[in-house]
């Protein structure tokens, strides 16, 4: 079951942006608000000789509890399976940056990140207007960090990487058009670069309430 649900997903995910403006599809709207759990970022260099320098020191930046946005328009592909193309936003304030020699507070330091994806979703079959569902995407991401502290001022955006979602939840069919559904998301990211120098892993978790209206 999960194999077959993970093809659906790819096969939306990939023609999620042809089937949209599709004349005899369902299309719908949808967005989501969530709050947000980012998991403690590893920190690593490209390069060689910091890598060497820092070896064992274990380096990682923590980050408060956040906010995560997401805003989507997508269709019907056949019964019970969606597509769709979606935008996403994440912030969260920086907490500390830690290592096996201590840690010191971050104040005034942001992480953003923002992303499009392209999604599929599986709709489960209930009696009732209660709708399980899950889903997953793959896109592209971008973190940006800012803020001043420590004596050093910060406003680095990475370049674009490779990203993948799972979201699973419960929808609730108010009427024929409106949907409104809560559930969970997880958000990963290929290890976004700053300045060439500073590797930083990128993984959250983010629990959301959300609507959805089909036309």
């Amino acid at each position: 079951m999960l194999k077959k649900l993970f093809l659906i997903v790819l096969i939306c995910a990939f023609f999620a942006p042809t089937n949209i403006f599709a004349g005899d599809k369902k299309l719908y709207v949808a967005g989501s608000l969530g709050l947000l759990f980012t998991q403690d970022s590893e920190l690593s260099s490209p390069d060689a000789t910091l890598n060497a320098t820092a070896r064992g020191v274990n380096a990682k930046i923590e980050l408060d509890t956040g906010v995560a946005l997401t805003l989507a328009a997508g269709t019907e592909i056949m019964p019970k399976v969606r597509g769709e193309v979606e935008y996403s936003f994440r912030n969260a304030g920086g907490d500390k940056l830690t290592s096996d020699v201590g840690s010191i507070g971050l104040t005034g330091y942001d992480a953003e990140s923002m992303a499009l994806m392209f999604n599929g979703y599986y709709d489960f079959n209930s009696e009732t207007k209660w709708k399980p569902y899950l889903g997953g995407g793959i896109g592209f991401g971008w973190v940006n960090i800012n803020g001043a502290g420590l004596g050093v001022t910060v406003d680095q955006t990475s370049d674009a990487e490779f990203s993948y979602q799972v979201m699973g939840g419960l929808g609730y069919q108010y009427d024929a058009n409106v949907t409104a559904t809560m559930g969970y998301r997880y958000f990963g990211m290929n290890d976004p670069t700053f300045v060439n120098i500073v590797t930083a892993s990128y993984d959250t978790h983010a629990v959301e309430i959300g609507v959805r209206y089909s036309f």
